[in-house]
């Protein structure tokens, strides 16, 4: 799939029960579509966005038509960046997250498990 041969759409104001079947269903009317990916938000948020990876044709007819959804009008947009990046950039600070997080309970397991052994002295005195 060269960059020459699709463009990324941005969509925006999707209700939190459309999934990514959904967008391949409405934008293959216009054109191939290569991708398609949801971005859920938190649950403070109205709508979700997604990304739509479709032919440059495709895109063109889709930027110049009105397209709703669950009877909802969608914001479609040429995107300017690379989708995937944002969503790798999140994973990884969960995955962060988690590592500290399982680090710490570790940490203070370990502690809690060495000053109840009976055999291990409490401090260097005590030997």
């Amino acid at each position: 799939m060269n960059a020459q041969n699709y463009a990324t759409l941005f969509v925006a104001r999707l209700s939190k029960r459309v999934i990514a079947e959904n967008l391949v269903e409405v934008f293959s009317n216009f054109g191939h579509v290569f991708n398609a990916r949801i971005i859920p938000q938190n649950s403070n948020q109205l709508s979700n966005y997604g990304f739509v990876e479709i032919d440059e044709a495709g895109a063109a007819k889709a930027l110049q038509s009105v397209i709703t959804l669950d009877n909802i009008r969608l914001i479609v947009l040429l995107s300017s960046g690379e989708p995937s990046e944002h969503s790798k950039c999140i994973e990884m600070k969960k995955q962060r997250r988690r590592f500290y997080e399982m680090k710490r309970k570790m940490t203070r397991k370990k502690r809690k498990d060495d000053s109840d052994d009976p055999e291990k002295p409490s401090s260097p005195l005590d030997e």
